[in-house]
């Protein structure tokens, strides 16, 4: 379930934490093709977690935004571990073959599990309470495992998307390896939402705002929404 064949630690870019605007936090998710569990895949996590940390105790945001435009894909695990405790427990995301079952991928308290497989954050970090508005960023570099943690955030409550339609990967390969030795990967499953929507092409956000001459658009009105939400207007 979107799991990248890649082995090994090839020193991944952690994602970045800061504060986007006054009281709104910015995470910048990168792709990430290590293993799952491997040294680069909890470093990655880790990173992530004690950034959103940091920032949560010292700034209390009251809402927060999750930029995926850069996120060409890889491995959707160390991604969703490394957001846990801003996308919030319960049901993130399925996949499904044609005409058969969802398996959905669950997460709470540091740990995602789905179809038998278990992957945990290498430090707990308990989800933000209240559950804060949340600003999903995409664009036509968010592709297939960027476009699971954009689906992962669809249905979820308190959550909007700006930008423009991802690049349009959302399924699962698997890779199949053959006899000479030589590897081969086919799409064998489509990404489905919390709700049971089922994803075939490229997810088009809430809100489009591309982006001209340099300016950052998606972010601007990202900011401008999450400041008007009863959350952020509470604590003024």
């Amino acid at each position: 379930l979107e799991q990248s064949g890649a082995p090994g630690n090839v020193a991944t870019p952690p994602p970045s934490v800061s504060l986007a605007a006054p009281r709104v936090g910015l995470v910048v998710v990168p792709p990430i093709r290590s293993a799952p569990g491997s040294v680069d895949a909890r470093r990655y996590a880790s990173r992530a977690l004690a950034g959103l940390t940091s920032l949560q105790e010292r700034d209390r945001p009251c809402g927060w935004i999750v930029d995926l435009r850069t996120d060409v894909g890889g491995d959707m695990w160390p991604m969703l571990l490394a957001i846990g405790p801003v996308l919030g427990s319960g049901r993130v995301i399925g996949f499904t073959q044609h005409r058969g079952p969802v398996v959905y991928v669950t997460y709470r308290n540091g740990v995602l599990s789905g179809d038998g497989y278990t992957d945990r954050a290498p430090r707990v970090v308990a989800d933000f309470a209240p559950a804060p508005p949340v600003a999903v960023l995409t664009g036509p570099s968010t592709l297939s495992s960027g476009e699971a943690v954009a689906i992962a955030f669809r249905g979820r409550p308190h959550t909007r998307s700006f930008g423009s339609a991802t690049g349009g990967a959302t399924n699962s390969p698997h890779t199949y390896r053959l006899a000479d030795g030589a590897t081969v990967a086919f799409s064998t499953h489509w990404d489905v939402d919390r709700n049971g929507r089922v994803y075939k092409q490229s997810i088009v956000p809430d809100v489009l705002a591309p982006g001209r001459g340099g300016i950052d658009d998606a972010r601007r009105a990202a900011v401008k929404w999450l400041l008007s939400t009863s959350e952020c207007r509470a604590g003024r």
